[in-house]
Formats: structure tokens, C-alpha cells, sequence
């Protein structure tokens, strides 16, 4: 219904030839009812294949400094250009890239729980990846 006042109060409705999907429109404009908390936590429980051996937090941020260096660039890789001192694993800081991964060297429990672990390399997070690298 046009509302009075407005530009669509002077269009003959019948004179508009307009092809409109209601079904589609409704599904890319209507709101999406709410999740359900258990359904939302099941969303965000972490990959079960992937294991964390550290600290959640120290995880998070090792893998924050480890994007900076390339998500693409294999961590032995990573740690061989760093050895090498070569700038183009380094960047155009290659101090601060330094002082950044001495931050993320393996502290003697967590090089003890990486020691203890038995099951497959590829099966641990990112950083947990890059201490045995290191």
C-alpha cells in the first residue's frame, strides 16, 4: 500500500511491470532467527584434529606474529630464513621481526611437552608446529 505523501502514492501500480522473486527477496532480507546457545557453542568449539599442547593465549598470539611472516610460507622455511638472516623471510624490519619471534622461543616446559607428545607433528596447532620447528 502507498503511503500518502510519498513517490510511490503517484504510481499506478498495475502501470509498473516489475518481475520479483518474493521468496528470494525474503531469504536475502529477512532476519535470521537467533541461535540457540548450545547450537551457537557447538559452532564454535575449536577443530577436534587439531591439538594444543600451550596456552591459549600464547598460542593466539604466536599465531598472530606467525601470519605477519606468511600464512603460506612453511614454518621449516620460516625458521631456515630466519637462521640464514635472509630479508625476504625477514621482511623490511628484519630487526623487528627478530625481536618478535625471540618472544615465541619454546620455554623449557613447553619444549617438555612437545618432548612428551608421541602422536603425528601434523596434528598440532600452528605454533605448537613452529616450538618444534624452533
Amino acid at each position: 500500500v502507498p503511503q500518502h505523501g510519498s513517490i510511490w502514492a503517484a504510481t499506478d501500480p498495475s502501470s509498473v511491470d516489475v518481475d520479483v522473486d518474493i521468496a528470494e527477496l525474503a531469504d536475502l532480507f529477512s532476519a535470521k532467527p537467533k541461535m540457540e546457545k548450545a547450537a551457537r557453542a557447538k559452532e564454535l568449539k575449536p577443530d577436534p584434529t587439531v591439538r594444543l599442547l600451550q596456552d591459549l593465549n600464547r598460542v593466539r598470539n604466536c599465531e598472530i606474529m606467525l601470519v605477519k611472516f606468511g600464512s603460506k610460507l612453511p614454518l621449516k622455511a620460516l625458521v631456515e630464513g630466519v637462521l640464514r638472516m635472509d630479508l625476504a623471510v625477514l621482511g623490511e624490519d628484519p630487526l623487528g621481526a627478530c625481536e618478535a619471534l625471540a618472544k615465541f622461543v619454546p620455554t623449557e616446559e613447553e619444549a617438555a611437552v612437545l618432548a612428551a607428545y608421541t602422536g603425528p607433528v601434523g596434528a598440532l596447532g600452528r605454533c605448537e608446529q613452529y616450538f618444534v620447528e624452533v
